[in-house]
């Protein structure tokens, strides 16, 4: 359960990574890019236990798609190289 949450308005641009599954293959790629428009930040009672999320311009903010912290990238230089490595590792 949340014991904490609040929010944060700011302007920077991102890239958020997305996934498709096709013939049981899960494949990478960005899908979105734009303006951080809220970040969400979730703590729970445990140490060091905390969830940060982002709406973007793009996807809508306050009833658009919410983007985990592990998919949002400063340039879509870095989005493309994650994207690079999440495929190479379901190859594996």
């Amino acid at each position: 359960m949340s014991i904490s949450e609040f929010q944060v308005k700011i302007s920077t641009r991102a890239e958020s990574l997305s996934y498709m599954e096709t013939a049981a293959v899960l494949i990478w790629y960005i899908d979105c890019t734009g303006i951080i428009g809220k970040i969400s930040i979730v703590s729970y009672a445990t140490e060091n236990n905390y969830r940060v999320k982002y709406m973007l311009d793009s996807t809508g903010i306050g009833s658009g798609t919410v983007h985990n912290e592990c998919d949002i990238f400063g340039s879509e230089e870095e989005a493309l190289v994650e994207c690079s490595k999440r495929n190479a590792e379901q190859q594996e």
